[in-house]
């Protein structure tokens, strides 16, 4: 039987304000589908087969839309207006300062606290040959969050017969501002609800990390990941050593750490990563225009931050694992790291495709 790309629609549930939360569903012809939810453009659901024809959900997620309203750690999330962590939640543009929302005080994170993940997005479906789309725009206002200028967002999520998951990022604005968007999906390749991922294999094309202080920001320092436990140039499962004597491990009780991309041509999609599991025979390859990765390994869902997930499965700590690519995080801050910021009416493109092999 011809089995081709559909898109299916349904509803979610409501927001506070009455509004509707409604899931879009893309499957392509390999039984491979990806279900997008309006409320914070998250990815909700990512259905593979393994190796044998199982079916599994490979990211993390809920099944209550109440969930995704109070604790949820940016589950599937589209992030903005800028990815992770911004010091003292200021920065000074054209000789002006701004203060931001200090969501994570005294810091500001993953663009405050109605960021782009607590936002309704408006969704339009496509289908083209071997590939559904789902194209999510959003503006966000001058002064949101404390940041300048009228922004307005374009993502397009996009699912082809040959198992490539594209998200690209698109945005104009009126005013000088940074904007450093991201996906925060968490992905375990046997199945969100199979315990932890230390056992996958992973590959990360990087031959430096950005420092950290003591509050888990980059102080503008790199340092090399030759002869220490960030090193992935060669394949390595996250449990080999993801408890070794380092202090950056030991900040973050893990992995959560970004990556610098070893690249030949800026700007250019690039492979930068991949992860497999070896009893699953899944695997994930990474390709992207942007400069950079964090790497994170669900260190701090545990203890008060544990969460019951799809299904009524408890998720443990180091139950998924995030590839977020962006620009350094603190980069607002600091010059010797490129820029973030985007220039009145100029266009913002990035780029980034997970392909998957199973």
């Amino acid at each position: 039987m011809d089995i081709k790309m559909n898109i299916t629609k349904k509803r979610f549930g409501r927001l506070p304000t009455g509004e509707e939360m409604l899931c879009h569903t893309l499957t392509n012809k390999n039984d491979v589908s990806l279900t997008v939810l309006n409320y914070g453009g998250k990815i909700v659901s990512l259905w593979l087969p393994d190796r044998q024809g199982r079916q599994d959900d490979i990211v993390m997620g809920f099944d209550k839309p109440e969930s995704y309203l109070t604790r949820n750690p940016y589950f599937g999330s589209l992030v903005g207006r800028y990815a992770n962590r911004i010091r003292n939640a200021c920065f000074t543009l054209n000789g002006k300062e701004y203060r931001l929302d200090p969501n994570a005080a005294p810091h500001h994170l993953h663009g405050g606290g109605f960021g782009f993940d607590k936002r309704l997005w408006d969704v339009e479906p496509a289908l083209t040959q071997g590939e559904g789309k789902l194209f999510l725009t959003l503006f966000s206002p001058d002064g949101d969050q404390g940041y300048p200028g009228n922004l307005h967002v374009k993502v397009t999520y996009s699912l082809s017969d040959s198992n490539d998951l594209s998200i690209e990022y698109e945005a104009v604005c009126d005013q000088d501002t940074p904007f450093n968007p991201t996906n925060h999906s968490y992905f375990n390749l046997k199945g969100h609800q199979n315990g932890t991922v230390l056992d996958h294999l992973v590959l990360i094309r990087a031959d430096y990390i950005t420092d950290l202080a003591d509050d888990r920001i980059p102080d503008g320092k790199l340092l090399p990941v030759a002869d220490t436990p960030f090193d992935f140039n060669t394949p390595r499962l996250i449990r080999d050593r993801y408890r070794a004597p380092d202090r950056l491990l030991a900040l973050s009780d893990g992995y959560d750490i970004n990556y610098i991309l070893r690249r030949t041509t800026e700007k250019q999609l690039e492979k930068v990563c991949t992860v497999s599991e070896g009893t699953c025979g899944r695997s994930m390859t990474v390709s992207t225009t942007l400069p950079a990765m964090q790497f994170y390994t669900a260190n701090y869902i545990k203890g008060n931050f544990t969460f019951i997930g799809k299904g009524g499965h408890f998720y443990p700590q180091y139950c998924g694992f995030c590839l977020e690519t962006q620009f350094n995080p603190n980069s607002v801050n600091l010059p010797q790291f490129p820029s973030t910021i985007l220039r009145k009416n100029e266009q913002f493109y990035a780029q980034t495709v997970y392909h998957f092999d199973f």
